[in-house]
């Protein structure tokens, strides 16, 4: 038998949200014995809006407060059981059946559901997601500290035993208290993960400020912290700016840097709100709140010459959101707080102006040193951060009810993709695949390209009218598989594109079903990438339940006619590029779209994608690096490449305009801070006119930023690359393939080897680093041309150099071949992925030899370009070390660290300590050494720290900024690459 149990809805003045909670309720597969809705003074219609449904209205005629509207509830309740949702949260329908499982015995008291975030699209509701937290996670929890009150179930006698809820909590904090007092009495509360409800809250910049100071505000005022001047001071000097250095570590750890913005915000209004309400309290105090105003506006204005926009728009949203908030220019120069105060205010008391001066002093300190720690670096990405926010709000997806706006929506999205500790990287990569987490704690690859199609066509339907889109990248936001579908559920597109490929198809397919169980029929599904362009009708045919259209090749513009069309309720028929099902067939001519005109596209999209997420970076490139296409296709015949063959007609190479390349350049070293670029194009070098007027475009608008790019190695005379050095190129990637010249010509490359080196060793003159790539499994190869790979390799001597398994994709010549003549192994598209294996066979190698081989090309390498450079460098101080004169700290403890330590009989010294982000895990694999994590460099103070992998040279280097003004004699990086050697002093 179902225990009985009646429902309420507490409310205020909710009539944007209150329908969508009723309707939840109604919809309920457990039976429920009474059901109504306390309004607590509702001005608006709510009221009305429950007797439209039929539902009991129980009404106070002033607002009394949510623990008063929960105490009446609990009065009226006439069963054993009561469940509570808020006015603006959504219940699945099994819900209660499923919270109503967990009363097994006498000592549960109660028990709730998640509660998820149901709008998490914008930056601001994010934020709020992260950081005001209510969901509990997808484990079972039978001993917690409180519930929601947002939705719960208890048992009636329970909170009656317990004296009900404290009235003095009128917004918050009645269920923490309610939850205690019952965990005091020896009773349990349960986390029921199966049951979700959806809060359905959407926020704007000034109402999230406002929610998070609400959170916690009726705890500070039962504890009385802003009541006196003391307790002002200690929130002032301690708290608040404790609480920001905190909120931004954490983001950036997390990668999450357009989340920046309001957790950095949010330390100057907490300060002058809680200011305020202290002097509010305290007239005597009054000064206080407008002298701590100015004492803002100062030091914002300090920070002018770094971060100028930065601090006029903080002054800008500090005097919009802060009632009462005085607007200060500022001015050069120190301001004496004291005589400040004794010339505005000369009869002022003598002890409120004592204590007046030493908040102010404090506040003054205390805000000194904390923009003080923040670099350049992190000032360009706050004000990215708040530019994401302002464009956001402008453009927001949702109406002021929370609901959608009644456009046509189409969602853009690079799903996640993980498998088994690995996480992949598809859109914008040429060779998609997975890697392992590294460590596994970290959500965001090291190497996340640029998604440049799903960019390109965000910034193209900007432009539609009728249509709302917005993008997703799941990957270079670090989101797993559950936090997407929800934010594509709060979207509720009527279109979603996802960029596929051949290594992801699978994973991508299967959350395509699960977008389709959530969403119906409504909603059409539209797949993109070379993997489908090849394919077509194969892959609709075998998909036909989980995929409605093939967007083939260049799919910007066609993506744009789809979505007008279905906006309009007209059939695509003659849209071209796609392939699509009509009357239980496929439409479509299955030719991919004319080419685009690259000039007449806009800029892509990057404000609302995670920018400085998107990393390729290589021989030592500086972070902050910034990805730019500026070009697309190649001349070239090389058998093995994939988007040449399958996403550009005919191979046609076309260009960027140069000035519009420089300019976008300054635009994102100007908007953004990035100090790097990387120009990810297919191929380059190619044309030296063009070339060359890049350079002047660069020189001509002053822009002293390192450049790399993509390139091959025989199209470019040396003055050519001596002029692109001088406008900034740093560092280029070589496709070399091999060191037979026989197989590079076999493959259709026809590069020639010696032009190669002599290109490579042109660079090297000039100061520009360089990358080989080398592919292991061309027709023909052998162990011999292998062999001849490392020595071409090791002769070019270039400063970083990749080994990687060919991986012939669908569309490409190799992939018709080996087909051909029966060596696939597989058609198993989710093993084509290039860091897993081979799946293919040669005439000498099978799939497990030529996984070996690679694996031994590039140990090889990197031994013999690790050994001499290590030779080099540290002979003299590993002698220090086993004397016990000096301690060597390494990170990360890795392949080089093993390497390093085995060479010089390092391996149980105590003069060595390893640092890693996965320290314990680690540990385990180095005894006798001391494996910490990077946190501790500090504390521990190394005499000389190694970095043995360039990617982590700025992360570190950041850390430990400080190192020589502990009394640190010299700190040294030495890059993965082999060169790299930074003295920080």
């Amino acid at each position: 038998m179902p225990k009985e149990i009646t429902l309420y809805i507490p409310c205020c003045n909710a009539e944007k949200t209150l329908e969508r909670s009723i309707r939840s309720v109604l919809s309920q597969t457990y039976p429920i014995a009474e059901f109504f809705v306390v309004d607590d003074g509702s001005t608006d219609s709510s009221p009305s809006l429950a007797a439209r449904h039929g539902v009991k209205l129980i009404r106070h005629e002033k607002n009394l407060g949510l623990a008063q509207a929960r105490n009446t509830a609990l009065r009226r309740c006439k069963t054993p059981f009561i469940a509570a949702i808020d006015s603006d949260v959504e219940i699945d329908p099994s819900w209660l059946e499923k919270i109503m499982k967990n009363f097994s015995n006498a000592s549960i008291a109660g028990a709730g559901g998640r509660l998820m975030e149901k709008f998490t699209l914008t930056a601001v509701d994010r934020w709020r997601q992260v950081h005001l937290p209510q969901d509990k996670g997808k484990k079972k929890i039978s001993n917690m500290p409180y519930l929601a009150g947002a939705a719960s179930v208890y048992r009636v006698s329970a909170l009656r035993d317990a004296g009900g809820f404290d009235k003095r909590y009128r917004t918050n904090f009645e269920d923490y208290d309610m939850g205690v007092r019952l965990n005091k009495s020896g009773l349990r509360l349960v986390h029921e993960p199966l049951a979700i409800a959806r809060h359905l809250r959407t926020d704007d910049l000034f109402s999230l400020l406002s929610t998070y100071r609400n959170w916690s505000l009726p705890f500070h005022n039962l504890e009385k912290r802003l009541d006196s001047i003391a307790g002002i001071q200690a929130q002032l000097g301690l708290h608040h700016i404790r609480n920001n250095r905190k909120l931004l570590n954490e983001d950036v750890r997390q990668r999450r840097f357009h989340l920046l913005y309001p957790s950095f915000l949010l330390m100057f209004t907490e300060i002058l709100k809680d200011i305020r309400h202290f002097v509010e309290s305290n007239p005597s105090y009054s000064p206080l709140f407008p002298f701590a105003a100015r004492i803002v506006s100062d030091e914002l204005h300090r920070t002018r010459n770094i971060a100028p926009r930065l601090s006029q728009r903080i002054a800008r949203d500090l005097a919009a959101h802060i009632k009462g908030m005085p607007v200060f220019r500022g001015k050069k120069g120190e301001w004496n707080i004291r005589a400040g105060l004794k010339k505005e205010y000369p009869c002022m008391d003598p002890l409120a102006a004592t204590s007046i001066g030493a908040t102010l002093e404090i506040l003054q300190a205390a805000l000194r040193t904390r923009l003080d720690e923040i670099n350049r670096d992190a000032f360009h990405q706050i004000m990215a951060s708040a530019d994401e926010i302002l464009f956001e709000q402008k453009n927001s997806p949702y109406k002021k009810t929370g609901l959608p706006r009644p456009e046509y929506r189409v969602l853009l999205a690079n799903p996640p993709w993980r498998d088994r500790g690995r996480y992949g990287v598809r859109a914008g990569s040429r060779w998609p695949h997975t890697e392992p987490f590294y460590p596994e704690s970290q959500a965001v690859p090291d190497y996340v390209p640029f998604p440049f199609f799903l960019a390109y066509s965000a910034s193209v339907l900007k432009g539609a009218k009728g249509i709302n889109s917005w993008i997703i990248d799941a990957i270079a936001e670090g989101m797993d598989e559950e936090i997407f579908l929800e934010r594509a559920r709060g979207f509720a597109p009527g279109l979603i594109a996802i960029e596929t490929s051949a290594a992801s198809s699978g994973n991508d397919l299967r959350l395509a079903r699960k977008l389709k169980e959530i969403f119906g029929p409504s909603t059409l599904l539209a797949f993109a990438g070379p993997h489908v362009t090849s394919l077509k009708e194969e892959f609709l045919r075998e998909n036909k339940k989980a995929v409605d259209y093939l967007l083939l090749g260049e799919y910007e513009l066609s993506l744009k006619e789809l979505a007008a069309c279905l906006a309009r309720g007209r059939k695509p028929s003659g849209v071209q590029g796609i392939l699509y099902w009509e009357d239980g067939r496929i439409a479509g001519d299955g030719r991919p779209a004319p080419l685009v005109d690259l000039n007449k596209l806009p800029l892509p999209e990057r404000l609302t994608l995670p920018i400085y997420n998107y990393r390729d970076r290589f021989a030592g490139m500086p972070e902050l690096s910034a990805l730019v296409m500026s070009s697309r296709g190649c001349p070239f015949q090389c058998s093995f490449c994939c988007w040449p063959q399958t996403l550009y007609a005919e191979r046609l190479y076309r260009h960027i305009d140069p000035a519009r390349v420089a300019l976008e350049m300054e635009m994102l070293v100007r908007n953004f801070g990035f100090r790097a670029i990387y120009f990810d194009d297919d191929t380059f070098n190619i044309g030296e006119k063009r070339l060359l007027r890049l350079c002047a475009e660069i020189i001509k608008l002053g822009m002293k930023i390192p450049w790399a790019i993509m390139a091959r190695a025989d199209t470019t005379s040396a003055e050519i690359f001596k002029a692109m050095k001088e406008a900034g190129l740093c560092a280029v990637k070589f496709g070399v393939e091999s060191g037979s010249q026989e197989l590079v010509d076999g493959c259709g490359k026809k590069l020639d080897l010696s032009k190669a080196l002599e290109t490579v060793g042109i660079c090297k003159k000039l100061g520009i680093k360089t990358h080989l790539t080398f592919a292991v499994g061309l027709p023909g190869e052998t162990r011999e041309t292998i062999r001849q790979t490392i020595d071409f390799a090791l002769k070019a001597d270039p400063d970083s150099a990749q080994f990687s398994i060919i991986t012939p994709y669908p569309g490409t010549r190799i992939f018709d071949t080996l087909r051909e003549k029966g060596m696939l192994v597989t058609r198993d598209w989710t093993k084509y992925d290039g860091t897993c294996g081979a799946v293919f066979r040669t005439e000498n190698f099978s799939p497990q030899e030529l996984e070996k081989a690679a694996l031994e090309a590039r140990e090889l390498f990197l031994r013999e370009k690790a050994g001499k450079v290590f030779d080099d460098r540290f002979s003299g101080l590993v002698s220090l070390v086993k004397q016990g004169k000096k301690r060597i700290g390494i990170f990360p403890a890795g392949y080089y660290a093993r390497l390093f330590l085995e060479k010089y009989g390092l391996l149980s010294s105590k003069g060595v300590l390893l640092f890693d982000n996965d320290a314990g895990k680690i540990g385990k694999k180095f005894c006798g050494i001391e494996v910490l994590s990077p946190g501790k460099i500090e504390s521990v103070s190394p005499d000389y720290l190694l970095i043995l992998h360039p990617a982590f040279e700025d992360e570190i280097y950041n850390q430990v900024r400080h190192l020589e003004a502990k009394g640190v004699q010299a700190l040294r990086v030495f890059g993965g690459d082999g060169v790299k050697l930074i003295d920080l002093k």
